[in-house]
């Protein structure tokens, strides 16, 4: 086991793909790769974090704050 990150998984010489490329070929390195970004996409869709309704909205200072922002911006054009 061990750890995925850029360097082994990169562009660079001795990188996991170089070395699937250089042999295994181009075809297993391409699965290689598509499975990869399958695993990833199946952790994100499990360990992913979602933001909801009641995350988005202002509460009332917030909502106030920016309203009195627009105004100001507003009279700035004016001037």
């Amino acid at each position: 086991m061990g750890i995925l990150c850029k360097k082994s998984l990169g562009t660079s010489a001795g990188s996991l793909v170089h070395i699937s490329y250089l042999e295994m070929g181009h075809d297993t390195t391409r699965l290689f790769y598509s499975n990869i970004q399958t695993v990833i996409n199946n952790w994100l869709l499990i360990e992913g974090h979602t933001i909801g309704i009641g995350d988005s909205i202002a509460d009332a200072k917030t909502y106030q704050d920016i309203q009195n922002t627009i105004k100001k911006a507003k009279q700035d054009v004016i001037e």
